[in-house]
C-alpha cells in the first residue's frame, strides 16, 4: 500500500506547463485497510482520514497508512 501511494504522489507532483508557466502541486495521502467482511465504510473513512493527518503532519507528499495506535 505504501508503494502504491509513493507512485501517486510521485504522479501527483510532476510538473505540468500551463499558459507558459510550470506548475507542481504536491499532497499528502492517508490510506486504510480492512477485509472486505469487517468493512465499516464510516470507521474505514475516518481510518485514512487520520492517516492522511498523520501524512500532512510527517511534510509534504507523504503517505501514510492507518495503524491501530494511531487511534480513531
Amino acid at each position: 500500500m505504501q508503494r502504491l501511494g509513493q507512485r501517486l504522489l510521485a504522479a501527483i507532483n510532476e510538473p505540468v506547463v500551463l499558459a507558459e508557466a510550470t506548475v507542481r502541486i504536491s499532497a499528502s495521502a492517508g490510506a486504510a485497510i480492512s477485509r472486505v467482511e469487517l468493512c465499516d465504510p464510516d470507521r474505514l473513512l475516518n481510518a485514512s482520514d487520520v492517516a492522511m493527518y498523520a501524512a500532512k503532519r510527517a511534510g509534504a507528499g507523504q503517505c501514510v497508512v492507518y495503524e491501530s495506535w494511531m487511534h480513531l
